[in-house]
């Protein structure tokens, strides 16, 4: 969390898991968060399936949930 977001600013939620996480149990994740009412957009990822680029990106201000 850089405290640098914008009206448009989506929240990155990234599971890391030592066991691939099953693809239907992403996406009833992201159906709940598209239902919710939070004010932004929750794009919901598995860290096996994201870039090193993005990984550098992640690692340098994540928050543990």
């Amino acid at each position: 969390m850089k405290g640098t977001n914008k009206v448009c600013s989506d929240l990155d939620l990234v599971i890391v898991s030592q066991e691939p996480v099953n693809w239907m149990v992403i996406e009833e994740i992201r159906e709940i968060f598209m239902g919710s009412e939070l004010p932004f957009k929750v794009d919901v990822l598995e860290w096996s399936s994201i870039s090193d680029t993005f990984k550098k990106i992640v690692l340098m201000g994540y928050v543990e949930l």
